[in-house]
């Protein structure tokens, strides 16, 4: 469902060019997928086929939110799994066999309620385990790493290897020279002043999505 949702939306330009976006069709896919998962064994065909579909919408939604407040998601992770999963929580009541869509019954109203309120009592948990977790991190010079490897790139930092070529790291990037030979020689990259001013500064909202449209506009 949440597949051929995608798929219209993208082809009528109403979530950006109208053209096949490749990694929006996967993410939303798997909204659409996480968000049965809930319900896998009580959904009929037709209801996880409109479940996933609704998932969709709130997968677009929940990306929305995340580029407006600027957070750094490359992956649509929060959108994915937050907003596919706190769909699944509420659809699954609903689109039961015998849940609310087919007929309103006493099981199925406090079905709805026990699992809109351990979605809060999850999202509050996570969120107080997370301020202690991320606050200790923070205090202790651990939660980032410096601009340096953020720019070298945390393969080549942490694992002494680039991730992708050379070559392609220099197309998606714009940076102008990759000292291989130092990298052959040596088994590490070296960052000089001429890569960081040569980089492009991509907005903050989502790298991979303004390398994505940078890619269509060529």
């Amino acid at each position: 469902g949440a597949a051929v949702v995608i798929l219209a939306l993208c082809k009528l330009g109403l979530v950006g060019p109208s053209t096949w976006a490749f990694s929006t069709t996967l993410n939303a896919t798997l909204a659409g997928i996480v968000s049965v998962c809930a319900g896998v064994d009580v959904f009929s065909p037709l209801g996880a086929i409109i479940s996933g579909a609704c998932a969709c919408l709130v997968y677009l939604l929940f990306r929305f939110l995340v580029l407006y407040v600027k957070v750094d998601d490359p992956l649509d992770a929060v959108a994915v799994h937050l907003g596919g999963g706190l769909w699944g929580l509420i659809s699954y009541p609903l689109f039961a066999r015998d849940g609310i869509v087919y007929g309103v019954n006493g099981q199925s109203i406090a079905q709805l309620w026990h699992n809109v309120v351990g979605a809060i009592i999850i999202m509050v948990w996570s969120a107080i385990c997370s301020v202690i977790l991320f606050g200790i991190l923070r205090v202790t010079g651990y939660l980032r790493v410096s601009e340096e490897q953020e720019l070298e790139g945390l393969d080549i930092a942490m694992h002494n290897e680039p991730a992708y070529p050379a070559k392609g790291w220099t197309q998606a990037h714009s940076l102008q020279t990759v000292d291989q030979q130092t990298y052959q020689k040596q088994g590490s990259y070296t960052l000089n002043q001429s890569h960081l001013s040569a980089r492009p500064t991509l907005a903050f909202d989502n790298m991979a999505l303004e390398l994505d449209n940078r890619q269509r506009q060529r």
